[in-house]
């Protein structure tokens, strides 16, 4: 009996590294799910394990087939049938490389997948948009204008799509302002199959802002050109001054302001973000080089000098742009101070008409308290 328990122990530890052979050769079967017939996939066998995926899918995305081949050992699958669905069988257990002409490439670990999904690469074109600046018979290319780009669908104009400014398109990214470059343009690539439209949000001076969508649709493979004119227009400046309204020879710094025009839209900076004009410490402050018209001065922050607190106007103020305000017009814009210290303000320079009111109004204060104990005197006696 001892012996047999001996003999059938000795076999088991004879059998067990074969045992581990035949485990290290396992194949597995990897089902790859299309919507397409008739494809053929590659797949090159790379390393048991990968530390960063992303890492490697990016190197082996660099690399071509001739060295891929060179590197890992490749095979290639039957083409997807009808339903484009294909079975790989007789896979070592691996991290796999998978591509296809017209599909995203891709890794897959087996024997942890066994079904993946290719997905289809999309179909791209590339468009270009050129800025001209026209004045009477001349045209140059302008620098820095600002647009959004949107899908044609956006009808509203409230999703401005993630296009990097003369880059590639990136759907991850939303609202970039897109700006012409150095040679007058805007260059889109990777943008997928279909209807777009550029808008303009900020313009050079002096020239007006094209409001006019330019709409078009991207095909495959191919570039769009585009041209827009942006026409000059009369320019003028206007002066302010931020000013005490108990002293308006006290300057006030620190007060910010918005501009919109008549069409109650605000004015765009260099950057296409609302403009913001501030005084300075002497309380000045200009908008310059803007298309003659009227607009409404919208201030954002009140000043606050020297602890005192000054209020926030709550009307905007209007005023009116012409060739000649920019040298003639220097308008007063003027803050009651309402705290200091918890206290109403009182400018340290003083103003004589206040303190005229606070000394007649002591003044009268007395007087009814004088003719108070007087007559409440006499009447005391006549009722004696």
């Amino acid at each position: 009996m001892k012996l047999k328990v001996f003999v059938c122990l000795l076999m088991a530890w004879l059998l067990l590294p074969m045992q581990s052979v035949l485990a290290s050769g396992e194949t597995h079967r990897l089902t790859l799910v299309t919507d397409q017939a008739d494809v053929q996939f590659q797949l090159w066998q790379i390393d048991a394990v990968v530390d960063d995926a992303d890492a490697t899918l990016s190197q082996l995305n660099a690399m071509d087939d001739a060295a891929l081949t060179e590197r890992y050992a490749r095979l290639t699958s039957p083409p997807t049938d009808a339903d484009g669905q294909v079975v790989i069988t007789d896979l070592p257990a691996a991290i796999y490389y998978v591509k296809a002409d017209a599909f995203v490439p891709f890794l897959v670990s087996l024997p942890q997948i066994n079904t993946a999904y290719p997905k289809p690469l999309q179909a791209t074109g590339d468009v270009v948009l050129i800025k001209y600046g026209v004045s009477g018979d001349s045209r140059e290319l302008l620098a820095g204008v600002a647009f959004f780009l949107f899908a044609a669908a956006d009808e509203e104009g409230q999703f401005p799509l993630g296009a990097a400014h003369n880059g590639a398109f990136d759907p991850e990214i939303a609202g970039d302002v897109l700006r012409t470059n150095d040679e007058g343009r805007i260059v889109v690539t990777g943008l997928s199959v279909g209807s777009y439209y550029f808008q303009e949000v900020a313009t050079l001076t002096p020239f007006e802002l094209n409001e006019e969508r330019l709409y078009f649709d991207v095909v495959a493979d191919e570039t769009v050109v585009l041209e827009m004119d942006n026409y000059r227009t009369e320019i003028g400046s206007y002066g302010f001054r931020k000013v005490s309204a108990l002293n308006a020879e006290l300057g006030l710094r620190g007060a910010r302001f918005k501009v919109y025009d008549e069409e109650q839209r605000y004015l765009l900076d260099d950057l296409g973000f609302d403009l913001v004009l501030e005084s300075d410490d002497e309380g000045y402050f200009e908008l310059v080089d803007v298309p003659l018209g009227d607009y409404w001065l919208e201030e954002i922050q009140a000043p606050v000098v020297e602890g005192v607190v000054y209020a926030l106007l709550t009307e905007p103020i209007a005023f009116s742009v012409t060739s000649t305000s920019g040298a003639t017009e220097l308008m007063q814009v003027k803050n009651m101070p309402v705290t200091a210290g918890g206290v109403t303000a009182i400018p340290a320079t003083g103003n004589w008409l206040v303190y005229g009111v606070i000394v007649l109004t002591i003044g009268i204060f007395m007087l009814g308290w004088w003719l108070y104990r007087s007559h409440g005197q006499e009447n005391c006696d006549s009722d004696d």
